[in-house]
């Protein structure tokens, strides 16, 4: 079977402190505790991100 590669376009790019993230890490580390599991593919919400430093594309 032959796979299509479509080419990414990127459109911003946000950085992050870890003290911005921190109340996610939290959340992350009660489920693991809670449920004795690794995070199986956590996602940041973008509405989280959106409230870094956008770096790219520079104003």
């Amino acid at each position: 079977m032959n796979k299509v590669q479509v080419p990414i376009t990127l459109i911003q790019i946000y950085r992050l402190t870890p003290e911005l993230l921190e109340e996610k890490f939290q959340e992350w580390e009660q489920k693991i505790k809670i449920k004795n599991e690794p995070l199986n593919n956590p996602k940041i919400p973008l509405k989280l991100v959106k409230k870094g430093q956008l770096v790219y594309p520079k104003d």
